[in-house]
């Protein structure tokens, strides 16, 4: 893995995440608030934004600390995306939730029509722990992966991959409230490029 860029939300209250986040499909945004992003409506709306800086291959990683008040079993919370794109709602996404059965979900949307991958409960996690979401080509399909605190919790291939896309973050509605901090990105690939950090959280790459 390729640590590729980082957003640890330090910065002024904002009603946007800032230039290197894009919304996705005319959703709704995420927002800046004490430190962390959170969704701007989590009670009406999807909440969906990639990252555009820099560009992260298509076998790919995002993490986070995620927070969220729900016990939806029906796959309302919140989550992290893969290979998701702004001009259509066509991403992977993980959502999770504090429901006490199958609290978390793995799934594909391609165009807005959401295909379900893999279900599970994970029991009593505590918010603020560590989420990772990774995808990875398996000769013709994907493999994706979700890890609390670094212990994998769900994986499944998929045989119909998307195959372009960015990081990001998701909420799924309906919840009472969300956040994440500390998203990191990257790539699953081993790479001549290594990573340079600027004030602002932005990530350049260059090569070793």
């Amino acid at each position: 893995m390729q640590l590729l860029t980082e957003d640890n939300f330090d910065r002024a209250d904002n009603a946007d995440l800032g230039t290197n986040w894009d919304l996705v499909n005319s959703l709704t945004t995420w927002k800046i608030l004490s430190n962390h992003a959170e969704p701007s409506n989590p009670v009406a709306t999807d909440n969906i934004e990639v990252i555009n800086t820099p560009k992260i291959p298509i076998d790919q990683f995002a993490s986070a600390n995620l927070t969220v008040v729900s016990t939806d079993t029906a796959g309302a919370g919140v989550g992290l995306v893969l290979r998701g794109i702004t001009s259509a709602t066509t991403l992977y996404r993980c959502v999770i939730s504090h429901g006490a059965t199958t609290n978390t979900r793995i799934s594909r949307y391609n165009a807005g029509a959401g295909t379900v991958l893999v279900t599970t409960n994970i029991a009593s996690w505590t918010d603020g722990d560590r989420f990772l979401f990774t995808i990875q080509t398996t000769g013709a399909n994907a493999r994706l992966a979700l890890y609390r605190n670094g212990v994998e919790v769900a994986s499944v291939i998929d045989t119909s991959p998307l195959l372009t896309g960015a990081p990001g973050l998701v909420l799924s509605t309906n919840v009472t409230s969300a956040q994440a901090d500390n998203f990191q990105a990257g790539s699953m690939e081993s790479s001549a490029y290594i990573t340079t950090r600027f004030p602002g959280n932005r990530a350049v790459l260059r090569r070793a």
